[in-house]
């Protein structure tokens, strides 16, 4: 039966000291709780070694620990453990003074964690009983079961030499938990020094005394492949000690002992070997001349049949050879020809190695096992990104956006001045986040739009459109264009004018912009231009007006007229593309085909000059880019992702 607890946090105010915080993860996918549970972390940050704020580096800490914890595969116990550990490797460097304990509930067990000085303390029958305590560099773990009424306490350093034990329990046991917290918190927040006090008290309710079931342990916690004992109160404690080590291999070499002197008898009742002496009158000198004659025979009978078997080897392995030794040595002549001609003819070098690479791959099918073949396809993965602009890279965790604003589910992504800027539209949100600090903010709520369909930003500038017209946010939505146009637009605020292209009438509108905002529409394009522009999936300008359809088909204007451009070199076609970026900071067009898990780059002029291979860019659904920063940012939902840029190197 899984027990219930309810929490009840504490932290510090943030201060010169450090900054302490309380998270609870709890995944909203069913069989992810049942299989991962609860997570419950507290924090804290001491000053930091590169001046990097602490509020930032504690929700990079939050995220990198909820990533690695619920996104691994192994049991809670091990997952726990590698997202801990992750997380000293990843920040130490950057990080003075950092402390975590953690703590998973998946039903009646708890599994726990504690980093550099936090500490974890049970009460359970009015004793208090300390479980973990770690010192200045270690981590420890522990598991158990849970039963009714026990108190489980996670806090930081801070909090127990604030707090000693006795006066925690005095102050506990008699009172509400809830109660009993605030008393502590009217002391914390009295003084100063204390913003690396974290303190979270979770009170076990409607559980099961399972106290009986510790033998029953092992199925249940028992997957790590370290150590553990169990104490008296039905928690396990890793204690991989140089004592316990010696007590186990003594006890092994016993066993070992023990078998060898059961083993020894059965040898000796082995019977002797006899010689035997018979009646032969022929002399000894005969024997061996025969026996010499016979052994003789025997090699020469041996070396005859040893002869054989390696010619008809031999044979063998030469008809093999020559079955793919000309398909080989075509395939090292393309790729030796694709590496000399990159830079005079990219796109027949690209045809050059993706030949080569074809053939590679027909023979390693085969099972084709040549020194030759294994060098060859080694020296492909080395140049598959300089030739076919091909990078396979693993994304990183950029930014959680759910530890900016609780239940944030992005929709669009805009980069204006060095800044992102994220909308929600079923929550009425936009988030703004610097990409070189990643400082982030709620620009506006729901108390200040009421409804939103797209968004534009322009020298710091933020406008909305919805079917009243178009809006821009200040301290209230400001209306500066009244709607005057029908079916789904999208709007681009550029140079001061805005933009606005109106699918159902293939037009794109401009309103110049003036000191009392904007004027009267006027049809962009040219008179004698006739475009259909129904099923645009992106509106972008540069100086230029960029439309990316839905068949994959990009448009380019300049002053109204329609320019000849056509990519090329995209290898395998784009099919179905999500959306298309580019600014007037960028040398290139970047496209999103999550069909293919990639996004695809080319120059202005339409030429391939890349694609970047990801898993994440399946679920992406808008992308942007800074080239002076090289770096892509893909927007999945509640995440954002980074790649490095290559290409530009």
């Amino acid at each position: 039966m899984a027990v219930n607890l309810d929490p009840v946090t504490l932290t510090g105010r943030p201060d010169e000291t450090g900054w302490s915080q309380v998270h609870i993860f709890k995944p909203q996918d069913e069989s992810k709780l049942s299989s991962k549970g609860e997570l419950y972390v507290v924090l804290s940050v001491g000053d930091s070694e590169k001046g990097i704020e602490n509020t930032i580096l504690g929700r990079e800490l939050l995220g990198k620990i909820y990533k690695d914890y619920f996104e691994g595969s192994d049991s809670p116990y091990i997952s726990l453990k590698n997202a801990i550990s992750g997380v000293l490797e990843d920040f130490t460097e950057n990080i003075r003074d950092i402390e975590i304990v953690a703590m998973v509930q998946v039903e009646n067990v708890a599994y726990l964690a504690t980093v550099r000085g936090a500490g974890v303390v049970l009460i359970r029958d009015k004793n208090i009983i300390p479980i973990l305590k770690t010192g200045a560099m270690d981590m420890e773990l522990a598991s158990g079961f849970l039963k009714d009424q026990d108190i489980i306490v996670l806090g930081t350093s801070k909090f127990f030499s604030r707090f000693d034990l006795a006066k925690v329990l005095s102050t506990l046991s008699p009172r509400g938990l809830a109660e009993a917290v605030e008393l502590f918190a009217r002391d914390t927040h009295s003084e100063s020094g204390n913003g690396k006090l974290g303190l979270l008290a979770l009170k076990c309710n409607q559980a099961k005394d399972l106290e009986n079931q510790t033998a029953n342990l092992n199925q249940k916690v028992g997957e790590s492949s370290e150590n553990v004992v169990m104490n008296s109160l039905g928690l396990e404690t890793n204690k991989a000690s140089a004592d316990k080590t010696e007590q186990d291999f003594g006890h092994n070499k016993n066993w070992i002992d023990n078998l060898k002197n059961k083993i020894t008898p059965l040898f000796k009742k082995v019977p002797e070997r006899k010689f035997y002496v018979g009646a032969n009158q022929e002399s000894l000198k005969d024997k061996n001349k025969r026996k010499t004659f016979a052994s003789a025979g025997f090699i020469i009978l041996f070396l005859l049949v040893l002869s054989i078997f390696f010619g008809i080897r031999q044979k063998k392995l030469n008809d093999y050879k020559s079955r793919y030794q000309a398909e080989l040595a075509g395939a090292v002549h393309q790729l030796d020809e694709a590496e000399e001609i990159y830079s005079l003819n990219p796109v027949r070098s690209r045809e050059l190695f993706a030949e080569s690479k074809a053939i590679v791959a027909k023979l390693l099918s085969e099972n084709i096992k040549d020194p030759q073949l294994t060098q060859l396809a080694d020296r492909l993965n080395e140049s598959q990104g300089k030739i076919l602009g091909e990078y396979k890279l693993d994304t990183e965790l950029y930014v959680d956006l759910t530890l900016l604003s609780n239940g944030f589910k992005s929709d669009d992504i805009i980069l204006s001045d060095g800044k992102l800027f994220i909308l929600d539209k079923n929550a009425r949100k936009v988030v703004s986040i610097a990409l070189d600090t990643k400082r982030s903010e709620v620009v506006a709520g729901p108390s200040a739009i009421n409804k939103v369909d797209d968004i534009g930003v322009y020298a710091g500038r933020i406008f909305i459109s919805n079917s009243d017209g178009i809006f821009e946010l200040k301290d209230r939505l400001v209306k500066v264009v009244d709607k005057d146009w029908t079916g789904d637009v999208m709007i681009y605020p550029y140079a001061g004018n805005m933009y606005l292209l109106e699918e159902d009438t293939s037009m794109i509108w401009r309103f110049a912009g003036s000191s009392e905002g904007f004027g009267s529409r006027k049809n962009w394009l040219a008179s004698e231009v006739v475009i259909d522009l129904n099923n645009s999936r992106s509106f972008i300008i540069d100086g230029s007006i960029w439309i990316l359809g839905k068949d994959a088909s990009i448009l380019k204007f300049s002053l109204g007229n329609k320019q000849d451009f056509k990519s090329e070199g995209v290898y395998p076609e784009i099919k179905n593309p999500k959306t298309l970026f580019t600014d007037d900071q960028s040398e290139h067009l970047y496209i999103l085909d999550p069909e293919n898990s990639r996004v695809v780059v080319i120059d202005k002029e339409g030429k391939y000059k890349a694609q970047y291979i990801s898993a994440e860019t399946k679920s992406t659904t808008s992308i942007v880019v800074s080239e002076k920063e090289k770096k892509l940012i893909l927007l999945a939902q509640e995440k954002l992702y980074s790649i490095e840029l290559k290409h530009l190197e």
